[in-house]
């Protein structure tokens, strides 16, 4: 599973334009909001922005280039803001694709940018912010196996399966044995990135038909968690009733040998 993650993002600091009559232009391009999430091993993210902007005269147009540093693509990469006039706020986005990013990596998000108000213009400094792309949680079981395959009641059920860490980043991961909805027996492992261990958790069967369910659950992220159910019939006879049948058998056949004998000596 890859799901939703937050991404740790630094507000973008505001921008202060002169033009050549020395007027005071004010502008802020500003982080409101983040959302990110997993796409296979792929990271994509939206960050919601506005550009505020106070007492801006005459009209101005402004052009702001959005740049990010490391392997990525930011779209739209240019936002145009024309004819600008006065205060307000205007809200856009930009999408962010990173492929395959590392554990808790971090890109730098780099605003700059132009203005042009009637014959004057100049270049907009620039502003960053931090981008930290958080780890990627993926459970995986498989190999999921029952001796025996027929138990009867009270046999000690071995319920087994192969747990792998298909993340970025080590993850200590519960464990659980479920029958019928119910915890019966449990285990803690911690697996380093892209690796696998084999657990064994064991069940006392009790007669009847029941579900059997392995549960992996990341401890780390908290929303992570795989689950592999199975069916499984448990007869009504146990060992010790086929060792108490058996015995009870050998007395009955014991006893009409007996018999037998002493009525062949009668006659």
């Amino acid at each position: 599973m890859r799901g939703l993650a937050i991404v740790v993002v630094a507000m973008l600091t505001s921008i202060s334009i002169f033009n050549n009559n020395a007027a005071a232009l004010t502008a802020d391009v500003q982080i409101n909001s983040s959302h990110g999430w997993y796409e296979d091993d792929d990271y994509r993210m939206i960050l919601n922005m506005s550009f505020v902007y106070e007492n801006i005269f005459p009209p101005t147009d402004f052009t702001f280039y959005f740049t990010l540093e490391g392997d990525g693509d930011i779209t739209p990469d240019t936002q145009y803001f024309n004819g600008i006039y006065g205060s307000g706020e205007i809200p856009f986005q930009e999408n962010i694709y990173i492929p395959n990013p590392s554990r808790n990596s971090m890109y730098t998000l780099r605003i700059t940018g132009t203005w042009q108000a009637g014959a004057s213009g100049g270049t907009i400094g620039g502003s960053e912010a931090a981008l930290v792309i958080p780890q990627r949680y993926e459970l995986e079981v498989d190999g999921f196996t029952l001796f025996p395959e027929d138990p009867q009641k009270d046999d000690h059920v071995s319920v087994s399966a192969t747990i792998s860490n298909k993340g970025n980043g080590q993850d200590t991961i519960s464990v659980e044995l479920l029958v019928d909805g119910e915890v019966t027996d449990n285990k803690t492992i911690t697996l380093d990135e892209d690796s696998s261990s084999d657990i064994t958790l064991t069940w006392l069967a009790e007669p009847g038909d029941h579900n059997i369910t392995i549960r992996a659950t990341s401890h780390t992220s908290g929303a992570e968690i795989v689950e592999v159910s199975t069916l499984l019939k448990v007869g009504m006879i146990s060992s010790s009733d086929y060792a108490n049948i058996g015995i009870g058998l050998t007395i009955v056949v014991l006893l009409a040998a007996i018999i037998f004998i002493l009525r062949r000596r009668r006659r």
